[in-house]
């Protein structure tokens, strides 16, 4: 039996972590993901170390492993019509640049749906792509202070009772969704996510509480 997402092909605009752990779970159910690395080094991540392993980091490698990578330049007319002919027989594009950065590359919603009307488009960014914070950048940490979860691990450490385990609310479940609505319902639409968004559901039960 094939994995449920044999045969799909995603291109990868991601680095850090949010964007790779999502296009890594879709690697995991069979995609074909291609990552796209900056020229001059690629994904900063790759020398996150020790631990390395032949001067790559453990940390790049867990996070992108089953992936093919090509490096490209964005800023140039010549990377960005590569991306373009990629996109043509792609099912899924995920970006986690900051926002507006795409359309500068000419490569947003709008322009790469004109050349593959069924492409499934997540963005996934630290704080979403409208809203006073937008154009702020953000790692996990950050996202972790601002949704309150550093304020409950706090909790733990100070009463010395049991840590409960989060629950898994992340962003790669947003492309995986938004293909499974293209496949039963026909429906096409750019989707969006943030960490800021995603990590208050792991304090769910708080807030109702």
């Amino acid at each position: 039996m094939g994995l449920p997402l044999q045969g799909l092909r995603v291109i990868d605009l991601t680095q850090d972590f949010a964007g790779p752990f999502c296009t890594m779970i879709l690697a995991d159910l069979g995609a074909e993901v291609i990552k796209i690395e900056k020229p001059d080094g690629g994904d900063e991540t790759r020398a996150w170390g020790p631990p390395l392993i032949d001067g790559i980091s453990y940390y790049f490698l867990s996070l992108n492993r089953g992936k093919k990578s090509v490096v490209l330049d964005l800023k140039t007319r010549k990377g960005q019509e590569i991306i373009r002919k990629l996109v043509v027989d792609a099912d899924i594009f995920v970006e986690s640049s900051r926002p507006g950065q795409m359309a500068r590359f000419n490569l947003d919603y709008p322009r790469l749906r004109r050349l593959n009307k069924a492409l499934v488009y997540a963005s996934i960014s630290s704080f979403g792509q409208t809203g006073p914070y937008r154009d702020r950048l953000g790692y996990d940490l950050i996202a972790f202070a601002m949704s309150g979860i550093m304020a409950s691990a706090s909790y733990y450490f100070a009463t010395g009772k049991e840590p409960e385990r989060l629950g898994s609310a992340h962003p790669s479940i947003v492309p995986y969704q938004a293909f499974m609505q293209r496949q039963r319902h026909g429906s096409r639409d750019r989707k969006r996510s943030s960490m800021d968004e995603f990590l208050p559901r792991h304090r769910s039960r708080e807030i109702d509480h």
